[in-house]
């Protein structure tokens, strides 16, 4: 067993930004070289120049999923070469030589499809900073593309690592993993925080990534011959809230290990940097309610039960309502600029077909 793994940083990307993308079309095949690509501001530096076709400019994959924080992966089988982008809950999912592509789930086209030139994989920057909600512009004059990124009040940066566990030369396991790492914002120290995220990042690689994964995996590999493809475990994050001194993120963990549906499970974390002397709280969901824990538990069975009664009729059975009642108290939640939202994870409170039981309430 073999393991390949790389570890680079690279700027996150915060969640509120407005989707536009004005390229060049005037700009003519053979003419990418001379064209900078800024990213907030700083010159992005690729190992392969960038290429022009049909007016769009396609750059290295890895490079610019990166740079917007993803955990990314490429896998290849008998039916295509994919790429999959993680960013928390979003998920952008391209294939080789293909205009049609997916984000979040909902079907999109491209203008020019991703494809290999000299054995690396090209990707169109357009499309990509579309998906992840950047704003970017073309200057003809100077030949610049600009990628604006709204970074918030807090800068965060992405810790980021892939590995391939390879067997024969066939891949049988691909992980990626990206962790926030939080810059320390006057006083206030994240040190100790960005630890327990890298150390979530270690430890997330060493669960997935083990001998009894890569057994099953040889398995089906021997069962399914072309039609294998590696199994694939993301952790990744998406931050929800970043000003007003409150930043709120939320990990991401999602696991396709080839069987009937793939697994995924969130983990939001909130923190407040006190204005006046830096120090850094970590509320919980009582607090934003300002409520006791126990009338947050009995606020959560409360409105949830109204809320998967109405969703689920008859299939809201008495051992969910029991589960809600014992589970209340494990509600995730996170903030946004204007709203906190709470949760369940998959299969806690209803069944596993309902996804993520969430709930929207509007902040004072």
């Amino acid at each position: 067993m073999k393991k390949i793994l790389a570890v680079v940083l690279s700027l996150a990307m915060v969640l509120s930004c407005v989707p536009v993308f004005a390229a060049d079309d005037a700009v003519k095949a053979g003419q990418a070289k001379g064209i900078t690509v800024l990213f907030d501001g700083e010159e992005m530096e690729f190992d392969v120049e960038p290429i022009i076709e049909d007016g769009r400019t396609l750059v290295p994959m890895r490079a610019i999923f990166e740079k917007f924080g993803c955990a990314v992966d490429y896998a290849s089988s008998s039916a295509g070469k994919v790429i999959t982008a993680f960013r928390g809950t979003k998920a952008v999912v391209m294939e080789i030589g293909k205009q049609e592509y997916t984000v979040g789930g909902k079907d999109f086209v491209m203008d020019v499809a991703p494809k290999i030139v000299d054995g690396r994989t090209l990707v169109p920057l357009r499309a990509v900073s579309e998906s992840l909600d950047a704003r970017v512009d073309w200057d003809a004059a100077t030949r610049t593309i600009t990628i604006e990124n709204e970074m918030g009040q807090f800068e965060v940066l992405s810790t980021i690592s892939n590995s391939a566990t390879n067997s024969d030369g066939k891949d049988m396991i691909h992980t990626a993993v990206s962790v926030p790492n939080i810059c320390d914002y006057g006083d206030a120290d994240f040190s100790e925080i960005n630890g327990l995220y890298a150390e979530m990042g270690e430890k997330y690689q060493d669960t997935v990534d083990n001998e009894e994964n890569y057994n099953d995996a040889c398995a089906q590999y021997k069962l399914r011959g072309a039609d294998f493809k590696p199994m694939q475990f993301f952790l990744s994050y998406e931050i929800n809230c970043n000003s007003d001194n409150y930043l709120s993120i939320t990990t991401y963990d999602f696991r396709d290990e080839n069987g009937a549906h793939p697994y995924s499970y969130m983990y939001s974390q909130t923190f407040r940097v006190d204005p006046d002397t830096d120090a850094i709280t970590m509320p919980e969901a009582k607090d934003i309610f300002l409520l006791s824990q126990e009338e947050m538990d009995a606020f959560v069975v409360t409105e949830f039960s109204y809320y998967l009664r109405a969703e689920l009729g008859e299939g809201f059975t008495s051992d969910w309502e029991t589960a809600l009642k014992e589970k209340a108290s494990e509600v995730e939640f996170y903030v946004t600029d204007t709203d906190v939202v709470l949760y369940f994870n998959t299969g806690i409170v209803a069944p596993y077909s309902f996804s993520y039981p969430q709930l929207t309430y509007k902040l004072d």
